[in-house]
């Protein structure tokens, strides 16, 4: 009989006496647990101590060599970002400041405008010099026509017509005395009723006469007068009349009667007298120059 066939030798307990197989069973059984049971129990405290390192251990090895489509794919998207990122950065440098917008364009219309002003001026310069070569070819001025020196109140005229009278009360409350405006109102009815000439306390309207007030003095003509303000008119004495009492100012001056007491009196006369207005030339202002010290 060789080795192999050899029987293993009785099992023996603890007193030295042989121990049957059914125990022996046992035994071989617990030993088998016991080794199974410290297995678990050290694959256990091994994951506990480190996880990481026994993740990375039981993690089976993958190549880390790419195919050729995904190293081309990885390659494109990086050039792509780049791209991207590139562009994104210069737009940021490349944008302009508003306030740098609106100041351009506010330095274009001003350089437009001043080209359009020396355009300009050139034009006049050179009207002006055509208005100096017809004066001096012309020296003697036309004569003005009747029409045209009536239109300008140049002339004095007499004739029929209506005196207006405005009165105001003696109350110090400057709403219960008669205003510029009134007066304004009052001569725009007489024209609109063709009047020929109308003058207001002796000073003769014309085509450059300002009714106005200034600290409260009701100027005509840059001339101060006060009340009672007598308007003469010379034309049709019946249309001058009822554009004052029938006409759109009638109403108003029925409003200024009855909240501030001013009167309003017609009175028909058969001469009035109106001087020739006193017309103001026109002057052109010029620039002065200055000279820095």
């Amino acid at each position: 009989m060789d080795d192999s066939q050899r029987l293993a030798p009785p099992t023996l307990d603890s007193s030295g006496a042989q121990a049957p197989p059914l125990r022996r069973r046992a035994q071989r059984h617990e030993a088998e647990s016991s080794a199974v049971e410290d297995a678990s129990l050290s694959l256990l405290r091994s994951l506990l101590d480190d996880p990481l390192s026994y993740y990375v251990a039981s993690r089976p090895k993958v190549n880390p060599r790419r195919s050729f489509a995904e190293r081309v794919l990885i390659g494109v998207l990086t050039l792509l970002m780049a791209f991207m990122i590139t562009w994104s950065v210069r737009a940021l440098v490349s944008m302009a400041d508003p306030q740098e917008v609106v100041r351009d364009g506010l330095v274009s219309q001003v350089s437009s405008q001043r080209a359009q002003l020396e355009s300009l001026s050139g034009q006049v310069d050179e009207l002006k010099g055509q208005l100096s070569l017809l004066s001096a070819a012309n020296p003697v001025a036309t004569e003005v026509d009747s029409q045209s020196a009536l239109s300008a109140q140049l002339d004095e005229l007499e004739g029929e017509g209506v005196v207006v009278t405005l009165s105001e009360s003696d109350s110090q409350d400057r709403q219960k005395r008669v205003q510029d405006t009134d007066l304004r109102i009052l001569v725009n009815a007489l024209w609109s009723a063709d009047a020929e000439g109308i003058s207001i306390n002796g000073e003769r309207l014309g085509p450059n006469t300002a009714i106005r007030s200034a600290g409260g003095t009701i100027l005509v003509n840059f001339n101060p007068i006060v009340a009672p303000y007598q308007v003469g008119a010379i034309g049709d004495q019946r249309a001058l009349e009822l554009a004052v009492r029938r006409g759109e100012a009638s109403k108003y001056f029925d409003a200024l009667s009855s909240l501030y007491g001013i009167s309003v009196k017609i009175v028909r006369q058969p001469d009035i007298h109106l001087d020739k207005a006193a017309l103001n030339s026109p002057k052109l202002a010029t620039v002065m120059s200055t000279e820095e010290e």
